[in-house]
């Protein structure tokens, strides 16, 4: 009986240290994610080959938003639609892009404020500074292609 007590006692403890453990691991897979999407939305130019490496860096984002064994908040998640339409984000098919246009700038808008709600989180130091870093990339977006209309080249 007591050995049993021990062991629930053990098992009781060891649970929140393997959920802490696989937050951890979930988080610095999102940081990995992010960063690499990042870097490519940051590259200059809107060049096939820049398309690709960003459409390349958002392979994957579902399973690392929603593959983790616990929730992301909400801001986190915001990964997901946003690799959605990235496409258009950053240079996909202008015609597609006009006729999309109050659709497509009302989504970065969503996004970018989605992304802007990051908070720190303890065991991901750097997730909330990469979330408004996209954020902001994405708000440069809707400032250059969406807030004067269809005006845009």
């Amino acid at each position: 009986m007591r050995l049993s007590l021990v062991m629930l006692a053990a098992a009781a403890i060891a649970v929140p240290t393997a959920a802490i453990a696989d937050q951890a691991t979930g988080w610095a897979r999102w940081e990995a994610k992010a960063a690499e999407i990042l870097a490519a939305v940051e590259a200059p130019g809107h060049s096939e080959a820049k398309r690709q490496s960003v459409k390349d860096a958002c392979k994957g984002v579902t399973g690392t938003v929603i593959g983790q064994g616990f929730a992301f908040p909400r801001w986190a998640q915001g990964l997901m639609p946003m690799c959605a339409d990235i496409d258009d984000i950053v240079g996909g098919d202008r015609e597609v892009a006009r006729r999309n246009w109050r659709n497509q700038c009302r989504s970065i808008k969503n996004y970018r404020d989605q992304l802007g709600k990051a908070t720190p989180v303890a065991i991901a130091p750097t997730a909330h500074e990469k979330a408004l870093a996209l954020a902001s990339f994405l708000g440069a977006y809707y400032e250059r292609e969406c807030a004067h209309g269809l005006e845009r080249s």
